[in-house]
């Protein structure tokens, strides 16, 4: 905390975070900050692996519109050795529950090489302590935004099992007590099978040309066909509900009659679904057009920029069906309630 080459790290992060600046390897001389500038280098990517996902989560409370106030916390200390006490986690946040606003720290962790359901975390026994110190000194309950492989979860720091001189969580008991759904409102979102959208093109010219082997068609579209799960047409849809089934499983089916050419993409048996909070960066990063699309999750939050359809849009859109929706096409699966409540939250039975 608060050492040199941490403060030189972090700058150079910022400038290239904030600025068009790409190369690293000219700045650090420019500046005359370090001597080892390859050392200093690989901190920045260490920053660049947690920075963006403490931004990422920001970016995610504020857009489900549960969170009332949310900013991350210096963690440069003073006086030096209250750090062998304390450690302040990385952000507050303040949230909406049951029309109250609770306040809560969050410490922000990444776990990007292991998968579901095997991933494991675990936090030195001085980290856990020094963390719940600082949370007790201030009547706060503290929880950990735990990124796996692009899966949010969100616990009670108290979840935790000391084993071996560490504290240790595992993926399954981080989901039992992920409290996304009552601090940021997240529901499942899972496609109904065999829900389907369907392009029909006429082909106006067979094998225009070849090119290396390959038959290029010249076709027009002439007719596009959304069905529900049997096979009734779907008529009419808002553009929240289309990107809701858009980014469900899909499996690609191709059929030709005639000059008729048809590709049919449809919802497997047992599809996995998603999260709500999945949606932003779908939204943000994937369906975005190339000069509206944010560099950054810093870019995201600094200018307010979230698409433009909220995740209340979204959820209007999951009740606007009236059944025709939600049955036809996708169920919505509210989080399971979590097997503990943090004190400060458990004001009544949930």
């Amino acid at each position: 905390m608060g050492d040199k080459k941490f403060d030189e790290a972090k700058l150079l992060y910022d400038l290239q975070t904030k600025s068009d600046i790409n190369s690293l390897e000219e700045l650090i001389p420019f500046l005359g900050l370090s001597n080892q500038p390859q050392e200093l280098i690989k901190r920045v990517d260490r920053l660049k692996k947690g920075m963006p996902a403490e931004d990422e989560f920001i970016a995610l409370a504020i857009w489900m519109g549960k969170c009332k106030l949310i900013h991350k916390l210096e963690q440069e200390q003073f006086p030096k050795v209250s750090s062998e006490k304390y450690q302040v986690p990385d952000l507050l946040g303040v949230f909406d529950y049951k029309g109250k606003e609770i306040p809560v720290l969050i410490d922000v962790k990444v776990s990007e090489k292991e998968m579901l359901p095997y991933a494991k975390f675990r936090l030195t026994a001085s980290k856990y302590e020094k963390m719940t110190s600082y949370a007790n000194l201030l009547g706060l309950p503290l929880l950990i935004a735990w990124k796996i492989s692009g899966y949010w979860t969100l616990f009670d720091i108290g979840e935790m099992q000391i084993h071996e001189s560490a504290y240790h969580i595992d993926s399954a008991g981080a989901m039992k007590a992920d409290l996304m759904y009552l601090l940021l409102d997240s529901v499942h979102i899972i496609p109904m099978p065999h829900v389907s959208f369907t392009f029909v093109f006429k082909d106006l010219d067979i094998a225009v040309k070849k090119a290396e082997s390959v038959e290029v068609h010249n076709m027009k579209i002439k007719a596009i066909h959304f069905t529900g799960y049997d096979s009734k047409p779907i008529t009419k849809m808002s553009m929240p509900q289309f990107i809701l089934w858009l980014f469900a499983e899909h499996e690609e089916k191709q059929r030709r009659n005639g000059n008729l050419f048809e590709v049919t993409f449809e919802v497997p048996e047992n599809a996995l679904g998603l999260p709500a909070f999945a949606l932003l960066p779908l939204i943000l990063f994937q369906t975005s057009t190339q000069e509206n699309r944010p560099k950054n999750w810093y870019e995201v939050i600094k200018n307010e920029n979230y698409g433009n359809i909220t995740y209340n849009q979204f959820k209007k859109a999951m009740q606007d069906g009236l059944g025709v929706f939600i049955q036809d096409i996708l169920k919505i699966v509210p989080h399971k309630h979590p097997d503990f409540i943090p004190p400060m939250q458990k004001e009544e039975e949930v």
